[in-house]
């Protein structure tokens, strides 16, 4: 099924992304929000992948991605890959979310872990 959000483009990036709420402190932390550095396992991600309408992620294989949402809107994000989980920090606010994701020749399916909550499927 399809979502739908009439909601503005930070909340739209919140709801697709993370459905998870902010505590108010948007102090960035450089050293709490630092990545690992798992260069070869981030290469499998290579590529574009889209949620219907909704959003676009593309990510470049070397731990740097875009995500760009329905409005044109864009975010630059790093993203770290260590076994089966994805770690996405944003650069806008340095907040990381992760996922469990399930990489096929088709689709990219991730699924919210800890705070992180939502499940997606995204095809590439």
């Amino acid at each position: 099924s399809k979502k739908t959000d009439s909601s503005s483009t930070k909340g739209q990036k919140e709801n697709i992304i993370s459905d998870n709420t902010s505590s108010g402190d948007n102090t960035e932390k450089k050293e709490e929000t630092k990545l690992p550095a798992k260069t070869n396992a981030n290469k499998k991600l290579k590529g574009t992948y889209t949620y219907g309408e909704y959003a676009t992620f593309s990510f470049d294989g070397k731990r740097s991605g875009v995500l760009t949402l329905q409005d044109a809107s864009q975010y630059d994000f790093e993203y770290s890959v260590n076994g089966d989980t994805l770690s996405i920090r944003f650069n806008d606010d340095g907040h990381i979310d992760k996922y469990n994701f399930v990489l096929t020749e088709k689709t990219l399916r991730l699924n919210g872990i800890g705070e992180t909550q939502g499940s997606f499927v995204f095809k590439k």
